[in-house]
């Protein structure tokens, strides 16, 4: 999930999707106001959006998943009681929401990279390969084949200029 797109997926329980535009959910307002929120009686309060999956929940919290100035999530607790949630339950929840935010962003960083790493992988390969040809009809087809496969295309061409000869 990023900061600015039009929904909140869940992982546990409840909606997978509540758009951030609802205007009632507390997990949209902690989102928006990134700021922690206590509902402890939910059938008194206008903010709480039911959820389908959990009709028994009475006490819900959110707690904003933030690192540095990135929102990356809400942290979303549930109770059947009423009146379960204290502000230590919110002081205990904030710290464990940020140590998960980075771990979060951690493993985010850590795909990136090793996506970025697998790319240049097989970018190598391919100019390896291209590189170990004799001729230019050669290098045109190891290029469609390997590029079309890095791609997972169908199909792949090279369309050259007949009448060129390298030159501008």
């Amino acid at each position: 999930w990023e900061e600015g797109s039009p929904h909140i997926g869940s992982t546990h329980g409840g909606n997978p999707i509540i758009p951030l535009v609802t205007e009632k959910s507390i997990v949209v307002q902690a989102t928006r106001n990134r700021q922690a929120v206590i509902v402890n009686d939910t059938l008194n309060d206008p903010n709480w959006l039911p959820n389908e999956m959990m009709p028994d929940t009475r006490s819900e919290m959110a707690i904003p998943l933030i690192v540095g100035d990135e929102l990356i999530g809400v942290f979303d607790i549930q109770s059947n009681e009423i009146d379960h949630f204290t502000d230590e339950d919110v002081s205990i929840q904030t710290t464990l929401a940020s140590q998960v935010a980075v771990a979060l962003q951690n493993a985010r960083s850590f795909e990136e990279a090793k996506e970025q790493a697998e790319q240049e992988s097989t970018i190598n390969i391919i100019s390896q390969r291209i590189q170990g040809t004799t001729s230019v009809e050669d290098a045109l087809q190891v290029a469609v084949r390997e590029l079309g496969r890095a791609l997972g295309a169908k199909q792949a061409s090279i369309q050259l200029n007949v009448g060129s000869k390298g030159t501008s």
